[in-house]
């Protein structure tokens, strides 16, 4: 996991989980790890960067909400049954 170092701007009174979801680009993030990953397709690297985006963000919120999620959250997000989202269905589950 990477580290996050928070430049805030004093004048600013957003939390910085705005100005990070506001300030990052996708594109970019994908093309750095195009440079890691060169036989990877765009769609795929996209993908990627924002999904870590996501949870980069995320982690931003849970931080500035002082929210610490239990340990049993993230080992369900970890079992070894893949799950989607069908966006086709009439519920999602």
């Amino acid at each position: 996991m990477a580290i996050i170092y928070k430049f805030r701007n004093k004048k600013s009174k957003k939390p910085y989980s705005d100005t990070f979801i506001s300030e990052v680009d996708a594109v970019k993030v994908a093309e750095f790890l195009k440079a890691e990953n060169p036989v990877l397709p765009t769609v795929i690297l996209l993908s990627m960067a924002n999904a870590i985006i996501a949870s980069t963000h995320l982690q931003l919120l849970l931080e500035e909400h002082n929210i610490v999620v239990p340990e049993t959250v993230y080992d369900s997000f970890e079992n070894d049954e893949v799950t989607y989202l069908d966006c086709k269905s009439k519920t999602v589950h």
